[in-house]
């Protein structure tokens, strides 16, 4: 006698569930391998093109989702290059942390030049690193 639709329905639904809330579990008790990738007011990223500072990002301003603000500041009294944001330069340019070292290679500016306030529109550019893990790593 075949087993009525009905029935295998509830028992495929109950067994979607189960599937479910095995999934959610692990999700939920899942430790992270990295810190989220964060963006505080301390935060300051050398601009490095073919890795030579050319350029500091400090004092960042939350713009939009994703996209911050950042103060330009001349590194050991050269001029910032007028064409460090050209998109000519996207596959020279990089960022390094100033206190963790840490490298970015996939942030990019919104546009080609500063914005009219002088700062720069940077996307993407976030540090995954903590500060407090770099710190315990130096002193020992």
């Amino acid at each position: 006698m075949p087993i009525p639709m009905q029935i295998l329905t509830a028992v495929a639904f109950e067994l979607v569930l189960i599937f479910l809330c095995i999934l959610f579990d692990e999700w939920r008790n899942k430790k992270p391998d990295s810190p989220e990738p964060a963006v505080d007011e301390f935060d300051e990223w050398f601009v490095l093109i073919d890795g030579t500072p050319v350029a500091l990002l400090k004092n960042p301003e939350d713009a939009d989702m994703f996209w911050f603000t950042w103060e330009v500041v001349e590194v050991d009294g050269r001029l910032v290059p007028e064409d460090l944001w050209d998109y000519s330069n996207d596959k020279r340019r990089s960022f390094r942390h100033v206190r963790t070292s840490e490298l970015n290679e996939h942030a990019f500016p919104g546009g080609t030049k500063p914005l009219e306030t002088g700062r720069v529109l940077i996307r993407s550019l976030y540090r995954c690193q903590s500060i407090e893990s770099n710190a315990d790593q130096t002193r020992n």
